[in-house]
């Protein structure tokens, strides 16, 4: 990401982080997602094929998700979630394309992280869960999904760079911000945190993109 590109994310993303407390105001969730739009945009110059389509469906989806939290209407927790679990499934089939066999069987600290994974992503299963039924079953699939994506990104990151896993991990703790705010207590300045962490990880995540294809065309 060229140095222009990059501040103009960072002011933008900074600015609506710390309005988000006031939100929703005028504009507000063109604001929001404007973010990753300059995310879409470095992918589509960065990628090319079928991975920069994945990933450009992937930051759609996110960017949809964006603007669905930030308008209040009767379900628009349950829409929001429902576009993420839309992109987290592409970013999935994304890290899947950089696992091979020899990493699945010979990777045990990878198995171990997994694991790891596994036993959190049920443990604030356990802590979070709401009552509603459809909301219930809603905050299942998502975990389920989200947990499988830092996975994914755990057995991509063996030989490259681990921006993207970092990014899938931080992903991971933005939505237990969320989970933990909404259904278990209000945390302080609850929308800043999860704001910085959801840029930052989305960050992260597109710059390992980019970086396991390159690694991936330097070994072809």
């Amino acid at each position: 990401m060229n140095k222009r590109l990059f501040i103009l994310l960072v002011l933008i993303a900074l600015f609506y982080t710390l309005s988000s407390p006031l939100a929703p105001y005028p504009f507000s969730p063109f604001i929001k997602v404007f973010p990753i739009l300059l995310l879409l945009l470095w992918a589509l110059k960065q990628l090319s094929g079928s991975v920069r389509l994945l990933t450009l469906t992937a930051l759609i989806f996110s960017g949809c998700g964006d603007v669905l939290l930030a308008i209040p209407f009767e379900q628009s927790f349950i829409a929001g979630l429902s576009a993420f679990l839309v992109a987290h499934l592409f970013y999935i089939v994304i890290f899947a394309r950089y696992v091979n066999e020899q990493q699945l069987s010979n990777a045990r600290y990878h198995h171990l992280a997994a694991l790891s994974m596994l036993v959190y992503s049920w443990i604030v299963a356990q802590l979070v869960m709401p009552e509603e039924t459809v909301l219930k079953f809603a905050v299942i699939a998502y975990i389920g999904v989200i947990s499988f994506m830092c996975i994914a990104a755990i057995f991509s990151a063996r030989n490259a760079p681990w921006w993207h896993l970092a990014g899938a991990l931080i992903f991971a703790l933005s939505d237990t911000l969320i989970a933990w705010n909404a259904f278990r207590e209000s945390i302080p300045l609850a929308s800043i945190w999860i704001m910085a962490s959801y840029y930052l990880a989305q960050y992260l995540i597109i710059k390992g993109i980019i970086q396991l294809t390159a690694n991936a065309h330097r070994e072809t």
